[in-house]
């Protein structure tokens, strides 16, 4: 990092130029991502239902050839191993049965984007984009579950590994109509496969820059929650008798504790990552619905995705606390963007479609409350560590990023003395975001110059370029489980999560049907809270 710091001072980042936050193109890189989402396929399926050409695609050594070692064995041979225990017949009655039972539909919704993650490694067509996609994510989940972030903060003593894994997720792009999801190391497990799969639409191959900004959520987010055993049970509870605790309100209570794994990996990626997650999902969203972030979202079990506004309170929220000069800048500039979709906010049951209104005040504090109870609640889990002991955006990051994207506006490569010298991908999405967001930002410019440094980083990358892995953590055996409940894409169809069991996650914290939900907030309103 020294050589790194020493090359900073030659591209004059002032501190005071953090009070000069520009973000007056976000609507170009808003209209940008939509015109993207709306273009034909850039990728089609390489996926087939056809047995027996699925099994010899797999098994060509242009397949194996493109993945590492280390992936061949975990991901590879486990997953054709799994096709040949199904046959012709059982893989047929998956997909070319009319009447599946729910193990069947899962495996249905999961195989192929299994079969496509792996495949796409050895189509030479995609590789610059997808090298660039799976730097990404593999920067992001090394940097939460390497030895040296894995520390406690001022104690310097290790905190344990993640029991799920300790691989970075395998990229895919497909599933255009679901926007990005992953696959956790808890559904993939189910196949005794291990490593998650983490996927975007195809059309990001080629722009569509606020969507690069969702994969902190899924992969900071979801994958890494996923991988450590409990710990989206604690901040649930946590949650729970945090917002009862301030508000005395168990309806937004139990809100909050359902939606508790999407709200989570809302907060771990943005304290990965920095504004740019937050105003690269507010952008991003508003591509996806039609403008606007959303003041009206269904209840839990429906969707457990906090209502989109509230969402974007919870990344003013973290910003505001992270250790750099132009941090309370940067969360006001977000915070000034949700305002300005700001309605009345409420909650839609399902059953009846009945829309509860929830105040304004009250819902937009619960959010505040909930953010600061992940990101520095100390957890058990953790061994007493909070989630921001692990990894927060600081005064370096916010630099790097900076410094990287004036390369990239400036249309410099990335000089080989920059190789290794410990920045991460993550400061490359946010120096193009910063840069795409100013006025007169040249968004395709900076796509184009960020997928170059991705790939470049990529072939530098110790697991990619050698085929050997970097050093991990040795995880703790754990069972595999059985695969879990059909996945579905939710209502938002933006960040489509595996599991919906966020329901049943917090064992200590009261259980209200939709019914008892709404009585309690009926009697809450009656008493003015």
């Amino acid at each position: 990092m020294k050589l790194f710091s020493s090359l900073l001072c030659t591209c004059t980042i002032a501190v005071s130029a953090y009070a000069l936050i520009d973000t007056s193109n976000l609507n170009n890189c808003i209209n940008e991502a939509k015109q993207n989402i709306a273009l034909p396929l850039a990728q089609q399926p390489l996926f087939t239902t056809n047995y027996q050409s699925l099994m010899m695609n797999l098994q060509a050594q242009t397949v194996r050839g493109s993945l590492p070692v280390l992936y061949q064995q975990s991901m590879l041979d486990p997953f054709i191993t799994y096709l040949q225990s199904l046959g012709a017949a059982g893989f047929n009655s998956i997909f070319l049965g009319m009447q599946l039972n729910p193990n069947q539909q899962f495996l249905k919704d999961f195989l192929p984007d299994i079969a496509e993650a792996l495949l796409q490694s050895g189509h030479l067509a995609i590789t610059k984009p997808t090298n660039a996609f799976q730097e990404v994510v593999s920067d992001l989940y090394e940097g939460f579950i390497s030895e040296e972030s894995r520390r406690g903060d001022g104690t310097g003593m290790p905190i344990k590994p993640p029991e799920r894994g300790v691989i970075p997720p395998l990229v895919k792009w497909g599933n255009p109509e679901s926007g990005p999801y992953t696959w956790p190391a808890d559904a993939t497990m189910g196949i005794k496969l291990g490593a998650a799969v983490v996927s975007l639409p195809p059309n990001n191959l080629k722009g569509g820059l606020l969507a690069w900004n969702t994969l902190p959520h899924e992969t900071a987010g979801h994958d890494i929650l996923h991988a450590d055993i409990g710990l989206l049970q604690e901040l649930g509870n946590i949650v729970y008798n945090a917002v009862v605790t301030q508000l005395s309100n168990v309806f937004l209570a139990n809100y909050w504790k359902s939606c508790i794994d999407e709200t989570a990996s809302d907060v771990v990626g943005t304290l990965h990552c920095g504004p740019m997650t937050g105003m690269g999902l507010i952008g991003y969203f508003r591509a996806l619905m039609g403008g606007k972030l959303r003041s009206v979202g269904y209840m839990p079990p429906t969707d457990t995705h906090p209502i989109d506004i509230l969402r974007g309170y919870i990344a003013a929220r973290v910003v505001a606390q992270m250790p750099f000069a132009g941090a309370l800048e940067w969360s006001n500039a977000i915070r000034a963007e949700v305002d300005k979709d700001l309605q009345t906010i409420a909650v839609i049951v399902p059953q009846t479609r009945q829309q509860i209104p929830l105040g304004q005040q009250v819902a937009i504090r619960s959010a505040e409350i909930v953010a600061d109870a992940i990101m520095n609640s100390k957890l058990s889990t953790l061994e007493g560590h909070s989630l921001k002991d692990i990894r927060i955006w600081g005064e370096e990051d916010q630099a790097i990023s900076e410094a990287i994207g004036t390369m990239m506006k400036n249309g410099s490569p990335l000089a080989p003395e920059y190789r290794n010298s410990g920045y991460m991908a993550a400061h490359v999405v946010a120096g193009a975001t910063i840069e795409a967001l100013k006025a007169n930002g040249n968004i395709p410019g900076l796509f184009n110059s960020m997928i170059d440094y991705l790939d470049i980083m990529n072939q530098n990358n110790k697991i990619w370029a050698t085929g050997s892995a970097a050093p991990t953590p040795t995880p703790v055996p754990v069972p595999p489980p059985g695969p879990g409940p059909v996945p579905a894409p939710d209502d938002f169809n933006c960040l489509w999560q595996c599991f919906q069991q966020c329901k049943n996650r917090v064992p200590n914290a009261p259980q209200l049907s939709t019914q008892a939900m709404e009585i309690a907030l009926s009697e809450e309103m009656a008493m003015g809270q």
